[in-house]
């Protein structure tokens, strides 16, 4: 709602985002999505007691406190698996980390491939993989456009959706160049690197389309 506020038309955004909006008046549809496993994960401290997600029954789990994804995540979960956690939105990954070290909270919920990084180090442990709980089919990151420009300038929505293919596949092709990529934005080292390409190129499907009955019940 807020980018469509703010002008914007067309772009990428957690698949959760699209039709909270739309039920609440913003006029968006999902055109496109990424298909495959999540990357998100739930982390706990290295040495910690936590050992299987069961072990989250009655825990305090630090959320991204930007998106509904990952609130709802630890909701779907507590069904999921028949626990009673609590999400407590922190923010940012650091925020977590932190709050996990002083006891503030019990795990954490991340997508991000920093968050390997951590892992690494030895500073924290992956705890569950969601992938091994979400349902399927899932995408986690769509495109999303506006109901005008589909109308105004249908051209041009399909030229995002193509271009966004040729960069995947491009990125898929050429894992080395997108290690380097991430690299620069990330200040991570190079193995940490390789290793948050190859679990995100898990993400996709091997030629980066789905149909559209799929989308839909990936969305769904």
């Amino acid at each position: 709602k807020e980018r469509v506020d703010e002008g914007i038309k067309i772009g990428f955004v957690n698949t959760a985002e699209v039709p909270l909006a739309r039920s609440n008046g913003t006029p968006v549809k999902v055109i496109a999505g990424y298909f495959g496993e999540t990357t998100a994960r739930i982390f706990v401290a290295a040495t910690g007691p936590i050992k299987t997600a069961q072990d989250l029954n009655n825990k305090k789990i630090g959320i991204v406190a930007t998106t509904h994804t990952s609130y709802r995540t630890v909701l779907f979960m507590n069904k999921k698996i028949a626990i009673n956690a609590e999400p407590i939105a922190l923010g940012s990954l650091s925020n977590n980390v932190a709050a996990l070290k002083s006891g503030q909270i019990d795990a954490f919920y991340s997508a991000e491939g920093a968050a390997l990084t951590l892992v690494d180090s030895g500073d924290i442990r992956l705890l569950v993989p969601l992938s091994d709980i979400y349902p399927k089919p899932y995408t986690a990151v769509v495109v999303w456009t506006t109901d005008d420009l589909i109308k105004e300038n249908p051209d041009l929505v399909a030229n995002f959706v193509n271009a966004t293919l040729e960069i995947v596949k491009y990125l898929k092709a050429h894992p080395n160049y997108a290690s380097n990529v991430y690299i620069k934005r990330t200040n991570a080292a190079k193995n940490v690197a390789d290793k948050a390409v190859a679990s995100l190129n898990q993400v996709l499907t091997s030629s980066g389309r789905g149909s559209g009955q799929d989308l839909v019940a990936a969305v769904a």
